[in-house]
């Protein structure tokens, strides 16, 4: 009578082949997993939106030829033109940032009036300004995207052209009023590379898991094959 046990051993025991690849599977897909965790809960930056109006005040000069005392004042200065700069700025979206330096920055030489106006929503909000060449730096905050959110600047020069608003704090993304931008490409590819990286991960899993379970089962049926008496009709 021969022995059935190394034939069941070598038809239950799952190829070892299969067992790393399930076991890279598992492995892999908890760290995409946690990846994926990750990634979805990067806080959002504060999307922070502005408006710039321009309003001028000046003396023509088809005015000024006829009517040659006329001028515009500011003090003990005479000025060809004034130029009041408003700035309205407020959180869309994003988390809440706490304080954020903002620069308004003039593209050439320019001289400002007197100090800005500057109008916060709350009494629970802040802001304050400071001159520098060209320009100004305001710190305000904190940035919440629930209302009433809108912080106002104004400001005088002899610069017709708005300033330039800049700021590089990495949690505030500063946006021009106007048409939503565009979804971000790299975001679209990023979310499409995780979804075909998940679905290869449970088409592999899934595969390794039915393989295993049919030589699991022709394992049984054999072992039962086997057990049978060979006398028995």
């Amino acid at each position: 009578m021969y022995s059935t046990r190394p034939v069941l051993e070598a038809v239950a025991k799952p190829d070892w082949k299969w067992i790393v690849g399930l076991s890279f599977t598992l492995i892999s897909g908890g760290l995409m997993g946690a990846l994926v965790t990750w990634w979805r809960t990067l806080p959002d930056p504060s999307v922070v939106s502005y408006s710039i109006t321009t309003t001028s005040i000046g003396t023509d000069p088809s005015i000024k030829s006829a009517v040659p005392t006329l001028s515009l004042r500011i003090g003990e200065t005479e000025v060809q033109a004034l130029h009041i700069h408003t700035v309205d700025l407020w959180t869309q979206s994003g988390q809440v940032t706490r304080n954020a330096d903002i620069e308004f920055r003039f593209a050439g030489p320019t001289k400002l009036f007197s100090s800005p106006l500057t109008e916060s929503p709350s009494s629970l909000h802040a802001i304050n300004c400071t001159s520098i060449p060209n320009g100004l730096k305001c710190g305000l905050g904190p940035l919440s995207p629930k209302q009433p959110n809108h912080f106002k600047v104004m400001f005088a020069a002899d610069n017709r052209e708005p300033p330039s608003v800049l700021c590089v704090e990495p949690t505030v993304n500063l946006v021009a009023a106007g048409p939503s931008p565009a979804p971000s490409i790299g975001v679209n590819f990023g979310v499409a590379l995780i979804g075909i990286i998940l679905a290869a991960y449970f088409l592999v899993a899934t595969i390794s898991l039915l393989d295993m379970g049919r030589i699991f089962f022709a394992g049984r049926l054999f072992r039962r094959g086997t057990d049978r008496d060979p006398r028995d009709p």
